[in-house]
């Protein structure tokens, strides 16, 4: 699995946009200890650092957002992770799935000035709408100056979330996440001046630039995709196909498409 950064059309907006992801295949364990065979970024030290403890993301400046991408998707599947999260007011550190229509589940927002809870959401299309699915789970030990293991297993029915191997929510029925998805994590700044108030005041109030830098560290990424094939192909009306190649580009094809969005 590859960690890239980039941003693909979203054919829920673009008519033009037909989505042709490259499926993840099987399970992948990284380390995320060093960037050898299986990471890339954008970023660069300070931004984005590998350590033996794990990979350092970097709030160096007021406006840096460090952010490791995978370049394949999963559709339906487990992921997980160890995080240590940023401390200082405003500062989120964020791991999370999302697709290029704006399909999202929050595995854990960890929050800078309140280590004693993460948030856990989903959101359907980019839906706003649906902030009110969001849910916090108190943990024992900080989550700023500690390792913790987040987890989500996500299927057609449930989604289910977990803290140190302990499941703390579960969500099943309609209305869940049905696109394929990237495996993502972050580090940005709620508290800016410049965000929509309500984002300042849920980030936990205005952050402090006096106290950069702003740190947070992961580690032992886990990745299980439980579908098969080699692509995911969708658009605007389009359910999600799941393709090997020949047939992904023959799909393609029929639409008049000869260079698909990646």
């Amino acid at each position: 699995m590859i960690f890239a950064h980039s941003e693909p059309c979203n054919p829920k907006k673009d008519e033009g946009c037909v989505a042709k992801n490259a499926a993840l295949h099987g399970l992948v364990t990284d380390s995320l200890t060093s960037t050898s065979g299986s990471l890339e970024s954008s970023n660069s030290c300070p931004l984005i650092c590998f350590h033996d403890n794990g990979t350092r993301f970097g709030i160096i400046e007021r406006y840096d957002n460090p952010r490791l991408a995978s370049s394949e998707y999963i559709l339906y599947g487990k992921v997980e992770a160890d995080i240590m999260g940023a401390p200082g007011r405003g500062i989120i550190s964020s791991f999370y799935l999302q697709s290029d229509d704006l399909d999202e589940i929050d595995i854990a927002e960890v929050f800078g000035d309140n280590e004693g809870v993460f948030q856990t959401n989903f959101f359907v299309k980019g839906d706003v709408a649906t902030y009110g699915d969001g849910a916090y789970h108190p943990v024992t030990t900080s989550t700023t100056h500690n390792f913790h293991r987040y987890g989500v297993r996500w299927t057609e029915k449930e989604i289910e979330w977990s803290i140190d191997g302990t499941v703390v929510r579960h969500k099943a029925g309609g209305g869940l996440p049905t696109s394929p998805m990237r495996v993502i994590l972050s580090l940005w700044v709620g508290g800016d001046e410049t965000n929509n108030p309500g984002t300042v005041a849920w980030a936990g109030g205005l952050t402090d630039f006096s106290k950069l830098p702003f740190s947070m560290y992961a580690k032992n990424v886990f990745v299980e995709n439980y579908s098969k094939g080699d692509y995911y192909v969708y658009g605007k009306e389009s359910g999600v196909s799941v393709e090997n190649e020949t047939r992904a580009n023959s799909f393609l094809s029929r639409l008049g498409i000869t260079r698909p969005a990646q």
